[in-house]
């Protein structure tokens, strides 16, 4: 089932896009970014911190995302 708020990459243009290209930077998650992984020679992932987090979402004025009580 997917939730309105799911996102999921397109594998097969990925794919092609990398294999089209010699360097690719991806930006973003999905989820189904586990599925592709194996495709890349590396990855970062950028977090924080719960409390972080919450202070960014707190005082933000300009978004809306994130602020919606689940």
């Amino acid at each position: 089932m997917v939730r309105e708020h799911d996102y999921y990459r397109d594998f097969k243009k990925l794919e092609q896009l990398m294999g089209d290209n010699k360097k690719v930077a991806v930006f973003g998650n999905s989820s189904n970014q586990n599925d592709f992984t194996a495709i890349f020679d590396n990855f970062f992932l950028l977090q924080c911190n719960a409390e972080t987090l919450k202070k960014r979402l707190n005082t933000r004025t300009n978004n809306e995302f994130g602020k919606e009580k689940m």
